[in-house]
């Protein structure tokens, strides 16, 4: 992934982050809170919405076979059922790939997300999102911030873990 620790700002092309508005959300570099290196991407959910949140994105080109995707993620006072994670699908036809991640939420320090998954015979192009789902439940209105730091895609072979 171009820029996985945020350390330069998102240029907004095709192979960097694009960051868009999201109505009950803001997402932004932060040099205050990082994994490593000096920056993260901090998402501060403003707690008036049930947000269905996919504004932050980026492409890669892939080759089939095993894949490993990692993030390092981290979450203070998450609201709702539904955390913060992530999405890889494909960017050309979805139906062919789309893999979600597990979801943090509540308060945790830096926590790696990994997914293991298998990139399909014509899948080229895989776009990974930021994501947090809509939640079903009552109390849906999510608040709360997360960071995002150190997102990685590399080929892996999933024979080496269950």
């Amino acid at each position: 992934m171009f820029n996985a620790g945020f350390e330069r700002a998102p240029a907004g092309q095709t192979f960097d982050w694009r960051i868009r508005r999201a109505e009950g959300a803001q997402a932004e570099r932060d040099a205050a809170v990082a994994h490593s290196g000096g920056w993260s991407l901090r998402v501060r959910f403003e707690g008036r919405d049930n947000v269905a949140y996919q504004h932050v994105a980026q492409r890669a080109v892939v080759r089939p076979g095993p894949w490993r995707f990692e993030a390092q993620v981290r979450a203070e006072q998450i609201t709702t059922d539904q955390g913060i994670g992530f999405r890889i699908v494909d960017a050309e036809e979805p139906g062919r790939l789309d893999v979600k991640t597990a979801r943090l939420s509540g308060t945790r320090d830096w926590t790696s997300i990994e997914k293991r998954f298998t990139v399909p015979e014509r899948t080229r192009l895989v776009e990974v999102q930021v994501v947090r789902e809509p939640s079903l439940k009552f109390d849906n209105k999510i608040s709360g911030t997360a960071w995002v730091d150190d997102v990685r895609l590399t080929l892996g072979d999933q024979r080496q873990r269950p």
